[in-house]
């Protein structure tokens, strides 16, 4: 689409200022083109830049410049007790000659490593590099949840993508849901912090039991036709909600049908939300309405980010 082509062109334009995060203590890795990450801190930065030549020129052949705003992303271990906020495999464009100094992700089918802690060895290393990443606003204002008007969904005011498919569920999270051992040292494996945590592990072995077991560790191989397993496992037990979210797209689908049949202006004077909206504002309501029905993404409330199903009462 055009909006995400933006996104990409702006994004490309502000890695290559190399801007910095907290008071230039931080380089900007790269630019997250999903759901807004939660760490992000809230102060957003306006730029003028200009945009690359390839991408967007003008009828006079230059490439023109574009205001951009943006937020930074950072991991702050200490203070919100993850490794997430400067990595994400998710939807981003990065610099290549930084993750080149990072070094390789781990998790080869040579390697002995746990499946599981992949992305988030890999996030670790990043922000321990002191590397942030940043996130584009796709608009001026955080936009109104579609399913539920005058409720704020601040996420999508990044996202010029989204995961696709609810449940999908690629391995278990869940320790009882785990055939193999979860030793969290992973996240630090590759780092100087590494036996510093496994030392930690092997005394709380003690009063602790389960908390070390990476020695029973199987193949990345086999570890992946697990996850296949438990995909196929995942998607029977979602397969009631997926009919429940199917439903509201059919829902959505039949209210599109109805208010296409009356004029904008009585559209506005029997539904609230349009009340003091343009003739523009409510046609692009509508033609959103069916386009995340439509889509190959998740509707609101029935899957988090993750993908993982939100319970419902009636569920």
């Amino acid at each position: 689409t055009q909006e995400r082509k933006s996104a990409i062109a702006r994004s490309l334009a502000l890695l290559m200022t190399h801007p910095t995060a907290l008071s230039g203590t931080k380089k900007i890795i790269g630019v997250q083109l999903r759901d807004t990450p939660n760490t992000i801190d809230g102060t957003w930065t306006k730029v003028d830049l200009q945009l690359p030549v390839d991408s967007h020129v003008d009828e006079d052949g230059d490439a023109p410049r574009e205001t951009i705003e943006y937020g930074v992303s950072c991991m702050q271990l200490e203070k919100e007790g993850n490794v997430w906020g400067s990595f994400t495999n998710g939807a981003s464009l990065y610099s290549r000659r930084a993750l080149i100094g990072v070094g390789r992700m781990f998790g080869e089918p040579s390697d002995y490593f746990h499946d599981s802690y992949v992305e988030s060895n890999y996030a670790f290393r990043v922000g321990i590099k002191q590397y942030c990443t940043a996130a584009i606003s796709m608009e001026e204002k955080c936009t109104r949840n579609l399913l539920k008007p005058g409720d704020c969904n601040p996420s999508i005011r990044t996202s010029a993508f989204q995961h696709i498919g609810g449940g999908r569920g690629t391995r278990p999270r869940k320790r009882n849901e785990q055939k193999y051992c979860g030793d969290e040292s992973w996240m630090f494996y590759g780092t100087e912090y590494y036996e510093q945590y496994k030392e930690l592990l092997d005394a709380a072995k003690t009063t602790e039991p389960g908390t070390q077991c990476s020695a029973t560790l199987p193949s990345i191989e086999e570890q992946l036709e697990y996850n296949k397993e438990f995909m196929e496992i995942n998607a029977q037990l979602n397969a009631k909600h997926a009919e429940k979210e199917e439903e509201m797209r059919k829902g959505i689908l039949k209210e599109v049908a109805i208010m296409r049949k009356y004029k904008l202006s009585e559209l506005r004077s029997f539904i609230p939300t349009f009340k003091d909206y343009t003739d523009e504002q409510i046609s692009n309501h509508i033609d959103k309405l069916e386009k995340s029905a439509l889509s190959p993404h998740q509707l609101p409330g029935y899957w988090d980010k993750l993908g993982n199903m939100i319970k419902h009462k009636e569920l």
